[in-house]
C-alpha cells in the first residue's frame, strides 16, 4: 500500500511539474522500488 503510494505521488507530482520528460518519472519510480 505505501509502495503504491508513493508511486501515486510521484506521478501526481509528474503530472502537475512535469521534468525534462515522463521517462524521468519512470526512473525515479523505478529507483524507489
Amino acid at each position: 500500500m505505501r509502495f503504491f503510494r508513493l508511486t501515486f505521488k510521484c506521478f501526481v507530482d509528474c503530472f502537475l511539474n512535469p521534468p525534462s520528460s515522463p521517462i524521468v518519472c519512470l526512473r525515479r519510480i523505478v529507483n524507489i522500488s
